[in-house]
């Protein structure tokens, strides 16, 4: 049996986007994130590039040692002329060091190894793109399958960073 089923859909109006504005957080350069930010005035509300704005937003906060940074977008709807205001309001938290970094899946590469290639060491203050690109740069060594790093907290302003690797077949003679 076949069955035909017909929706109607009525989208609403179409938002296009106002005022722009990010919370202040001392040593944020809120002009150069509104800058780079892919949601401007005068585009289409899009909902894929309010979540790219914010996690750059949180990736910048980040990079000032807040792990645990939130952003969270507060629109202000106004349907009589549909026009959408954005604030996108930060909640930093405490600044958080690293405790310590702990490696597991190694088994003939020497942890120091791998620490060579890790940009955050005990005692640092956290920085997400020093995590990120720890994680391209072991992935880039050609020494393991997979590479996964993982932050555990340890209280408010601490995390331990789990480096979990899989090591590639180097080195074998057929």
């Amino acid at each position: 049996y076949t069955a035909v089923i017909d929706y109607k859909i009525d989208e609403g109006v179409q938002y296009k986007v106002g005022l722009v504005t990010i919370s202040a957080l001392k040593g944020l350069n809120t002009k150069e994130l509104l800058d780079n930010l892919e949601l401007k005035q005068g585009k289409t509300f899009n909902i894929k590039k309010m979540r790219h704005d914010i996690k750059m937003i949180e990736n910048a906060v980040g990079d000032m040692g807040y792990a645990f940074a939130k952003v969270d977008p507060n629109l202000h709807r106004m349907p009589n002329n549909g026009i959408v205001n954005i604030q996108y309001d930060i909640k930093p938290g405490k600044k958080v060091t690293i405790n310590d970094v702990l490696i597991s899946g190694n088994s003939v590469t020497k942890d120091r190894v791998i620490r060579r290639y890790i940009y955050l060491a005990p005692g640092d203050i956290f920085s997400a793109t020093d995590l990120q690109d720890s994680k391209s740069a072991l992935a880039r060594t050609g020494y393991f399958e997979k590479v996964d790093i993982q932050t555990q907290r340890v209280s408010d302003n601490s995390i331990n960073l789990f480096v979990k690797v899989k090591e590639a077949h180097t080195g074998n003679i057929q």
